[in-house]
């Protein structure tokens, strides 16, 4: 399980959506699965993001992108 905080800073100066600087949270949820006799492992990672969830800008009525997806990876252990 993992989770956090994202601090976006929006540094376009057209923006055809509302700014999305601000702080954003992330939240996922994975299994990771380690190779008998081997210093590798492989993991898969479930994730939601939502941007701008405390934005900085004054705007009354503040439009947020949400994003979700899965990582893959391999993970190699350094002894």
């Amino acid at each position: 399980m993992n989770g956090g905080l994202l601090l976006g800073i929006d540094t376009e100066k057209e923006n055809h959506l509302d700014s999305q600087t601000g702080i954003g949270a992330m939240i996922g949820l994975g299994v990771k699965y380690d190779l008998k006799n081997e210093p590798l492992g492989m993991f898969v990672n479930p994730y939601y993001k939502i941007h701008s969830l405390i934005p900085f800008s004054m705007e009354r009525y503040h439009i947020r992108t949400d994003e979700s997806g899965f990582r893959f990876g391999i993970v190699y252990y350094l002894h």
